[in-house]
Formats: C-alpha cells, sequence, structure tokens
C-alpha cells in the first residue's frame, strides 16, 4: 500500500509547489534604491548605475546630479536604460529618495525584462514644468498602448500613473517620455505574469492525484460466507 500512495502524495507536493509559486515574487517596484539607506550596499538583486566605473550608490552622501549621468540600473530582471535626454540617479528626490531625474526639456527611458514579457501596472512623475509625458507599451514591434498627456501636464508633487485597462496587457518594452524642465520618475511597478505552464502543472498534477488516490484507496470488506 505504501507504494501505491506515494505517487499519490508526490503528485499533490508539487502540485502544491507548482500553484503556490506560479503567483509569488513577479512583482517588482523598481524605485532605484540602493540599499538600507547607508549608500554602501545592494539589496534584492539591484546593481547600481554607473558612470565609467563610479558607484553611484557608494559615498555614503550620494552624488550629484549635475555629475553622474545615469548608463543603466538593473533591478531584479528589469533593465531601465536611458534613451535620449540627460538621466541622472538623484539621491535628494524621490517618494522615497532617490529616484530619476531628467534635467533638459526633454528625455526617455526604457524597461525591459530579460527573457520575459510583462505588464505595467503604475508609475510617479514630478514636474512643475512638465509639458507632456508618453508611456508607450510594445510587444515586438507592435505598439499595445499609449497613456499620455499633451496638457495640463505639470504636477508640484509625485502623480501616480496608472496602467488602468492596459494592466493585463503584455508588453516587451515600456518607454517613457517625458518633456518640460526637470521632472522625476519613481517607482515603476511592473509584473512577471505567472507562466501559464506552472498553472496547467499545478491543475493537472492534482487532477492525476485525485485519479490516484482513488485507485489506492482501500475496497469495502469481502463478507466470508
Amino acid at each position: 500500500m505504501k507504494l501505491r500512495l506515494t505517487f499519490p502524495v508526490l503528485a499533490l507536493v508539487l502540485a502544491a509547489i507548482a500553484l503556490a509559486a506560479s503567483p509569488n515574487a513577479f512583482a517588482t517596484n523598481i524605485d532605484f534604491s540602493c540599499s538600507d539607506g547607508s549608500g554602501t550596499g545592494i539589496l534584492q538583486g539591484q546593481t547600481p548605475p554607473a558612470t565609467s566605473s563610479t558607484n553611484l550608490c557608494s559615498g555614503g552622501s550620494g552624488v550629484s546630479i549635475d555629475t553622474s549621468s545615469l548608463t543603466t540600473w538593473t533591478q531584479a530582471q528589469y533593465t531601465v536604460l536611458p534613451v535620449n535626454g540627460a538621466w541622472y540617479w538623484n539621491p535628494s528626490q524621490g517618494d522615497p529618495e532617490p529616484n530619476l531625474t531628467q534635467v533638459n526639456n526633454g528625455g526617455e527611458i526604457s524597461v525591459t525584462a530579460s527573457g520575459a514579457d510583462f505588464n505595467f501596472e503604475s508609475l510617479q512623475l514630478d514636474g512643475p514644468n512638465m509639458s507632456s509625458y508618453s508611456i508607450i507599451g510594445d510587444l515586438g514591434v507592435t505598439q499595445e498602448f499609449d497613456i499620455k498627456c499633451t496638457s495640463n501636464c505639470s504636477s508640484a508633487t509625485y502623480e501616480t500613473i496608472l496602467a488602468g485597462a492596459f494592466g493585463n496587457t503584455a508588453i516587451s518594452t515600456l518607454d517613457i517620455t517625458v518633456n518640460g524642465g526637470r521632472i522625476y520618475v519613481d517607482n515603476i511597478d511592473v509584473v512577471t505574469p505567472e507562466p501559464s505552464s506552472l498553472l496547467l502543472l499545478g491543475t493537472g498534477l492534482l487532477g492525476l492525484a485525485f485519479v490516484a488516490f482513488r485507485k489506492a484507496k482501500p475496497s469495502g470488506q469481502v463478507s466470508h460466507s
């Protein structure tokens, strides 16, 4: 009987693992923070941006936004790259600090995920002189959405831009374009959807376990006449 029960028990365990793993650890808040605030370490798989060999997250008090430009930022499986404009890692601004700052009249950054499509959830923008912004989600060469503002776009405090109906739209690149003076970007929330294979595996194993348990269940007592 022990051998007959081994497979259904194993199937249940594997099903539980697959179903539990599928919704977990896929949401990422790209907040551009380095560590515990000391400026000397890295948490959660974050890689600090750098100009030449300079680590912008070292040095305690941080780096002036006017001297060290952003080249790249990686957090979890996501990479943030400047496409145009002067972008800086800014240790003295953010919600909470730090954030990315664009200091010219226009700039664009892109967000990609290594080896996976993802969903855009929200981000924060702050720009007292912001004249326009555009948040574009692309899947390959196809534009899936464009969340934009072309007038009355300025904000004296951080404004949260939500994906809304596009929150479940799979994209491979998120492009963020801003125009007008100094503009701050923070808390880019993105989600890697749970793999359908894990969900199918979990439900399939549950079905197999149910069938195996029924077959392994002892039959009723046999009467002796």
